[in-house]
């Protein structure tokens, strides 16, 4: 999965921690701060190059998912 996180979480945040613990293989790329359109670029580029079965949005990440172009891999947005 790709997991979008919000402003200023790392890879190693709990969400995506918990998920690699329990033998999911995620993908949590860090996010810029500050320049919306160039996390965005960052998850296009994440998506293309790994293909995941789902996309996870968390907080600012959600809006980010929202605007990559996903085509018809799900989304999952949380808060």
């Amino acid at each position: 999965m790709l997991f979008l996180l919000g402003e200023g979480r790392t890879p190693s945040d709990p969400k995506p921690s918990i998920l690699r613990d329990n033998r999911f293989l995620v993908l949590a790329p860090e996010l810029p701060k500050n320049d919306f359109q160039g996390a965005v670029q960052v998850a296009e580029l994440a998506l293309n190059q790994f293909g995941p079965d789902i996309i996870v949005g968390d907080s600012r990440g959600g809006a980010v998912a929202m605007n990559v172009g996903s085509g018809q891999t799900p989304l999952v947005l949380l808060s």
